[in-house]
């Protein structure tokens, strides 16, 4: 993959990704001993939510603008916010 040639909503959801990485990495650094795999897993959770709902978020926009009326973007939004 050549990342020069992404666009904007690509690199952002990329430079998100490298991001979620990093802060996955440090969390394994600094877990304590024994503790490692659990703590990275929680990190790597909460980075990859993060990660995807930048990722709805980019979809969802760049439908809206395709429609030029907002509607997916209303929906999507609507559904986005139902809790767990």
């Amino acid at each position: 993959m050549d990342l020069t040639k992404l666009d904007a909503r690509e690199a952002l959801i990329a430079e998100q990704a490298v991001l979620s990485f990093r802060e996955s990495m440090r969390a394994m650094a600094a877990a304590p001993h024994g503790r490692g795999l659990a703590v990275t897993e929680r990190a790597v959770q909460e980075q990859g939510r993060k990660t995807t709902l930048a990722m709805m978020e980019q979809a969802l926009l760049a439908a809206a603008e395709g429609e030029k009326g907002g509607a997916v973007l209303r929906r999507g939004v609507r559904a986005a916010s139902v809790p767990d």
